[in-house]
């Protein structure tokens, strides 16, 4: 009995390491592309809050217009009210912000609204209102009650 001759061995061998070459690459070229299309869909939310409006101590809730810069619709998940580098008044005590999701492109009045039990804010003190997206993109401003 004879075993296979050098050459079909050679070209078998051959045969199987470009098949394996070819397994290999449509492997790495498909998460290549998997992981750009994922990067290409990836939003991110860029907010700015351009004015203070109604500001009222005793019911701790205050009037803000919220500008979106992204190119997609935001939602607003959280907002702070901060004193001296201290949150006065945090999502705990948060009741709602009113509307909560902005257009790409709009600027839109929002009201946010804490529990005034739980949120003491004194006239006459300035503070700090910040607001967050639900991605985790802040914006911040300073005002005065």
């Amino acid at each position: 009995m004879r075993g296979i001759s050098p050459i079909v061995s050679q070209i078998l061998m051959i045969a199987i390491a470009v098949a394996a070459a070819v397994i290999l690459y449509s492997m790495v070229t498909g998460a290549v592309s998997k992981q750009q299309a994922q990067v290409e869909t990836t939003q991110f939310d860029a907010i700015t809050i351009t004015e203070i409006g109604d500001v009222n101590a005793a019911t701790a809730d205050i009037n803000i217009y919220v500008t979106n810069q992204s190119n997609h619709t935001v939602e607003l998940a959280d907002a702070y009210i901060i004193k001296d580098n201290a949150v006065v008044c945090g999502p705990e005590t948060l009741v709602g912000i009113t509307p909560n999701t902005i257009a790409a492109g709009d600027t839109t009045k929002v009201t946010v609204d804490f529990n005034q039990s739980l949120c003491t804010l004194n006239t006459g003190q300035q503070y700090s209102i910040k607001i967050v997206t639900k991605n985790g993109a802040p914006a911040e401003r300073l005002f005065t009650t």
